[in-house]
């Protein structure tokens, strides 16, 4: 009796726990599947569906912060400020509903570093 052990890990990233493995042996075609028509057998097809997107630029590593809950080192840009200030990001948003009022949440992940101050010296 032949026996194929096979050993596969799931892929544990923030964006994904699933992996896709292609067993192959020798250099020919192996079994394949029938195709299976999928469309809908008179089910109504969805007016919207839940969506997320992610959004994010790794411009800038910065080594000695490291930030979220992946201790990513890169970062987007940096906001230096000593008073307010108004920072305006533009990102196109794909198959939206809008056929009548609907939710949205928007996250984003922000990381303070805080400017070591200089010693200053006592004079006696």
């Amino acid at each position: 009796m032949d026996t194929l052990l096979f050993y596969g890990q799931k892929a544990g990233t923030r964006y994904t726990d699933e992996n896709v493995y292609w067993l192959t042996w020798g250099s020919g075609n192996g079994l394949r599947m029938s195709a299976v028509d999928g469309a809908p057998g008179g089910a109504s097809v969805a007016a919207n569906f839940p969506a997320r997107q992610h959004i994010e630029r790794n411009e800038r590593y910065v080594p000695s912060y490291p930030s979220g809950p992946d201790l990513d080192r890169w970062y987007w840009t940096y906001i230096m400020a000593t008073t307010p200030q108004v920072v305006t990001y533009t990102f196109d948003l794909h198959n939206l509903y809008t056929a009548s009022p609907t939710e949205a949440t928007l996250r984003g992940l922000m990381r303070v570093m805080l400017p070591i101050p200089a010693t200053t010296p006592r004079s006696t």
